[in-house]
Formats: structure tokens, sequence, C-alpha cells
């Protein structure tokens, strides 16, 4: 993917931008390899990126933005990384991204399984903070998400709560995804939302999602406005 210049960003706003922009956070322990540090504090470097994508989304008048931030198999890593990864407020959810998402008046839905009980508080303090169906931008939180669950009906348990039901309407009325991207040089869909990507435009970069910045979000969105799209006819 090529980084588009400054003055060219204007345009890209100007040419019409994709509905639906989805981001697989990848990256993080890498950059933490090559600076020295561990995984765990490595995670603790990602709210940079995510409060610039949603500044970003905002301003190029994109309506939905989801985030592929914890996927259902990150849980079985190491047992200090898992405790460090379920802590969501500290890396995910930090004051400065709450700040974000309501100063781009957002709505906020998290999509994944809720019954781990370490995770739940977090994911009710974050939808707190977005507006309820009213706001100006959908942004969407994959959480211990796994697509192959969702499609098998893992996730239709007979006791879910308001909140479970909520991923459901979420999950059944989003707009398909038009541009899925991928920060920190892998070429996979790492089982995200297999349903929604069905003609997705790919967008790969080598930049490390710690490092990835509101012009690299353009920059592929730039790239997409560059693909013809067929949708298989």
């Amino acid at each position: 993917m090529r980084i588009i210049e400054w003055p060219e960003r204007r345009a890209v706003k100007d040419r019409g931008v994709p509905i639906h922009v989805a981001l697989i956070m990848d990256g993080n322990r890498r950059w933490g390899a090559a600076r020295g540090i561990s995984a765990v504090d490595a995670h603790m470097s990602s709210a940079p990126a995510l409060v610039s994508c949603i500044e970003e989304a905002r301003w190029l008048n994109v309506s939905h933005l989801t985030f592929f931030a914890l996927a259902a198999r990150n849980l079985e890593r190491s047992t200090e990384e898992v405790d460090s990864l379920v802590k969501l407020r500290r890396w995910l959810w930090t004051s400065e991204v709450l700040e974000a998402v309501e100063a781009a008046d957002a709505n906020v839905h998290v999509i994944g399984e809720y019954r781990d009980a370490r995770i739940v508080d977090d994911i009710l303090h974050v939808v707190e903070h977005g507006r309820q169906g009213e706001g100006k931008i959908d942004v969407c939180f994959a959480v211990n998400y796994s697509s192959r669950a969702e499609l098998l009906g893992g996730l239709a348990t007979t006791d879910r709560t308001s909140t479970d039901r909520a991923y459901d309407s979420f999950s059944k009325q989003t707009p398909d995804i038009d541009l899925l991207i991928r920060p920190g040089g892998e070429q996979r869909l790492s089982d995200f939302m297999l349903w929604h990507v069905a003609h997705a435009e790919l967008v790969f970069t080598d930049t490390l999602w710690p490092d990835f910045r509101g012009l690299h979000f353009s920059s592929a969105v730039a790239e997409f406005q560059q693909r013809q799209r067929r949708h298989g006819r």
C-alpha cells in the first residue's frame, strides 16, 4: 500500500468513501520485540492508533467502523499475556479512546463471546460511553470473537442478556464490509467476520498496528478507490 501525501488526503474524502471499513489490529508483539519490550507492554501502545483511526473515519464520513481487537484464540496465549489482554480498559478502551468515541458522536457495539467474566464489566462500560442509535458513526469492537463460532451459532444460546441480544441485532443489520485493512504485514483473514467480507476489498500494509495512523487509514481508502468492484458479477 502506498502512503499518500498530506495534500492528497482531501481528494480522498472528496471522491467518496466506503460505507463500512474494518481493521485487524495486528503487529503489536512484533512492534514490541523490535523495541525490546514485552508483548504485554506492546499491547498498551494500541490507543494512539485507535484514536487516530476513529478520528480519520469520522472526518472522512465513514458510517461504519469495525476493529478486530481480540480474537478468541488470543486467549490461548501465555497466562501473563492473557491476564493483560482481558484488562480491556488498560489497553483497548483507555480514557483517550473513550474520549475519541464520544467526540466522534459514535454508536458503540461490541461483538463476540460475552460470557468470560473477566471482560463483561469492561464491555458494558464501553457500550455505555456510546450513543444509542443516534450517533454519526457506528464503531464496533470485535472482542473474544470467532467468525466460525458466530456462523455455527455458537453464540446463539438461550441464556443471553439484553447486551448479548444487541450483538445479534448489530451483526445481522450491519452492512457488509467494503474495505478490510490489515496492518502488520500478514495477509490472511484470521477468522474475522467471514460472512461480512464476502465482497470486501482487502488492503494489507507492513505498518505495524501501534504505528498505524489516520494517514495510513486514508491511504487504504485511496487504494480502495482505485479498485474496480464487481461483487462477483
